[in-house]
């Protein structure tokens, strides 16, 4: 009768029989209980403070580091930042380890853009550019 009216969004038998049992032992309500985990009280504004004054005396202060003063989880700490105290947050660039033989390219790139600077009078006016990896030249 259930999957008559119901469909396919019906509670499965297992649930079904799982809410028989806390109501059988005496739960009288359908809502949430309390679960465990981080409490919702960490957000509170006595932590806001801790974090801004942290901040006040350290500016480039990690959200770990934070997280290690003041024993607030780190998800916590980057939603006080962000939320609370309208920080933006952004990820510093920490270089990977290279091969030998990336390393090796790099540096013969580097000398092929030094060759062609010396040979070419005009190479300031070419477009250089390059990010972590690779550099590319462009020429008009």
């Amino acid at each position: 009768m259930i999957q008559t009216v119901y469909g396919s969004e019906e509670m499965s038998l297992k649930n079904v029989y799982k809410w028989y049992v806390r109501f059988r032992d005496g739960r009288e309500s359908i809502e949430d209980g309390p679960r465990p985990g981080v409490s919702s009280t960490v957000r509170v504004e006595e932590n806001v403070q801790k974090v801004a004054e942290i901040l006040r005396n350290d500016h480039c202060a990690s959200t770990s580091l934070i997280k290690e003063f003041t024993g607030i989880p780190e998800t916590t700490v980057y939603r006080i930042l962000t939320e609370n105290l309208g920080k933006k947050i952004c990820c510093r660039f920490v270089p990977y380890s290279l091969t030998d033989d990336q390393k090796d390219c790099r540096v013969e790139y580097c000398r092929d853009i030094k060759r062609s600077a010396a040979r070419d009078p005009d190479f300031m006016s070419c477009i250089v550019t390059g990010d972590e990896t690779w550099c590319f030249q462009y020429f008009e």
